[in-house]
């Protein structure tokens, strides 16, 4: 196979993903069913990666490359998980939409590169889950700085998943089999070329998590619809007909030593929060049309429905 310092090509239907006793019997699905339409967004951005332009070959898809040795080290990355920000709360530092069933989101997250060290974690992101607390299916995807899986601070499209808590099941990116992978060069682990500077130019990623009806599988795409792969149906109890709980947000886990991350992006609080509600929202491309409840902080929040058309804007 081929091979890069961050990836390798693998065949697309022995890649690790099958190597799940849940995926037995599965059957690759190479794109959905649909793709669903959102409000396009004003907004410069940009993803780019070392992957060569021409990608993987044919048949094949990039993989991230393990960097753990052993279960132990692995073990120790599940760790370095906050999991979720339930139940709710006002004081928590993202923003909630219950109640409803979802079946997709989108969120445009400002790209920032906080300085993050060994052993601390820093993410943007959003949450998908439905289920109890002891057997709560969770898909979270966004961005991510994270030295103990990549090696390195660079900001980095990622994802996690869960189909029990975290208690036996869950892992980032490909690092435990789960996430199938299907475009030949966008992938989970990807570094972003671009990043926001202060008082500057601001940059933006756009995940998009949607539930395919006809399959049941989960899709993954980044920026400008790019499909990066999918969540098969087996994975989860919870999720199949739909997510019960969608939240963003982000969230920083410090070393164990009680060493805190440092300021990460903003010279106040006031400009911390024009940018965030400039460059931030959330999206469901697939509620019905009726007015969603919104507390008086939900201001960067947007819903749409099937065709687009925005019902309700956060003041």
């Amino acid at each position: 196979p081929q091979n890069t310092e961050e990836y390798e090509c693998v065949d697309i239907y022995k890649q690790p993903a099958f190597n799940n006793i849940l995926l037995k019997n599965h059957k690759i699905q190479m794109n959905p069913s649909f793709m669903p339409r959102v409000i396009k967004r004003n907004g410069e951005l940009l993803f780019s990666s070392k992957i060569p332009s021409e990608g993987c070959p044919m048949g094949m898809v990039p993989i991230q490359k393990t960097r753990v040795d052993n279960l132990t080290d692995l073990n120790s990355i599940s760790k370095l998980h906050l999991g979720n920000i339930q139940p709710l709360s006002t004081a928590a530092p993202a923003h909630y939409i219950e109640g409803h069933i979802f079946h997709g989101a989108r969120a445009g997250i400002s790209l920032y590169n906080p300085p993050v060290k060994m052993n601390q974690v820093s993410m943007s992101q959003i949450w998908i889950e439905n289920g109890p607390p002891a057997e709560l299916n969770s898909i979270q995807v966004g961005w991510a700085v994270h030295p103990h899986i990549y090696g390195d601070t660079r900001t980095r499209a990622t994802a996690y998943w869960t189909a029990d808590g975290s208690k036996k099941t869950g892992c980032y990116n490909v690092l435990c089999p789960g996430f199938v992978q299907v475009h030949p060069r966008y992938r989970l682990g990807q570094a972003y070329g671009a990043i926001s500077v202060i008082g500057g130019k601001q940059y933006i990623t756009q995940p998009l998590v949607f539930l395919d009806k006809k399959s049941g599988n989960w899709w993954l795409a980044y920026d400008n619809g790019n499909i990066v792969g999918y969540w098969p149906k087996e994975l989860f109890t919870h999720l199949r007909e739909g997510a019960t709980f969608v939240q963003y947000g982000g969230w920083t886990l410090n070393s164990p030593d009680g060493q805190t991350i440092g300021p990460c992006c903003f010279d106040s609080p006031r400009d911390q929060r024009r940018e965030e509600k400039r460059l931030t929202y959330i999206s469901n491309p697939f509620q019905e049309k009726r007015k969603v409840p919104f507390d008086t902080a939900a201001s960067l929040i947007v819903i749409v429905d099937n065709y687009g058309e925005e019902i309700r804007r956060g003041s």
